[in-house]
């Protein structure tokens, strides 16, 4: 998505370092359709475009 806003005009202006929890479901087996989840903070990232 960060790809879209910059090939949209968007300058990017500044981070929010860890503002934001992810978590990543991944497939560990497929025979014991169990899941296995993997956590992180994500930067959030802020954009600036001018209207005038």
């Amino acid at each position: 998505s960060v790809r879209l806003w910059r090939s949209l005009g968007f300058q990017e202006i500044g981070r929010v370092p860890k503002a934001g929890y992810l978590i990543k479901k991944n497939e560990a087996t497929k025979q014991a359709n169990a899941e296995e989840e993997e956590e992180e903070f994500v930067d959030a990232i802020m954009f600036y475009y001018s209207f005038v």
